[in-house]
């Protein structure tokens, strides 16, 4: 494994810790708002609090979308589906765009005819 993909383990651990945390936090931030809200209808508030957090988390998703795209166009990573998983599903993005990269960075393995 050389010096690129360490950097790369190291920045995308960082980016889906710092995520998670902000998304954590929005989320705690956004259940304890329900109580600021003097409404007749609590099925209200439920509904407008999962909406906002489901357009937090996307949100987020979108983000790490654009980096991954950053990086797989900085070091010139051949992806397929990457930015699919990475809105649907963060981690699964992230993990996917790290086994291309790490795939792409193998040597060529020799050829039977090379070996003989």
């Amino acid at each position: 494994m050389n010096e690129k993909m360490i950097a790369l383990i190291r920045k995308y651990a960082l980016w889906l810790t710092v995520t998670y945390g902000i998304q954590f936090a929005l989320v705690k931030v956004a259940y304890q708002f329900n109580y600021g809200f003097d409404l007749d209808n609590p099925k209200y508030i439920v509904v407008l609090i999962q909406v906002s957090i489901f357009v937090m988390h996307t949100l987020l998703n979108v983000i790490t979308a654009f980096v991954i795209k950053r990086d797989k166009d900085k070091f010139q990573i051949y992806t397929q589906y990457v930015y699919l998983a990475t809105v649907l599903f963060r981690s699964l993005g992230v993990f996917a765009f790290l086994l291309y990269a790490f795939f792409s960075e193998q040597p060529a393995k020799q050829s039977p005819e090379e070996a003989s």
